[in-house]
């Protein structure tokens, strides 16, 4: 396995990274915020109170 990704590496092959649920699902959720932005059918500071609810600090 260590070979095949030095050689797609050499090739210029971009090698596959392993995304996480949780990190797919964020990235819809903000990708639909955004578009109801930019559609207008959410106003400003309702976007950015959605964010902050999607945004998780680990302390």
């Amino acid at each position: 396995m260590a070979e095949t990704e030095v050689y797609q590496y050499e090739h210029g092959e971009p090698v596959a990274k392993r995304v996480r649920k949780g990190t797919l699902l964020l990235q819809k959720k903000m990708q639909r915020l955004c578009e109801e932005v930019a559609s207008e059918s959410k106003a400003v500071q309702d976007f950015l109170a959605a964010v902050g609810h999607c945004i998780r600090i680990h302390v």
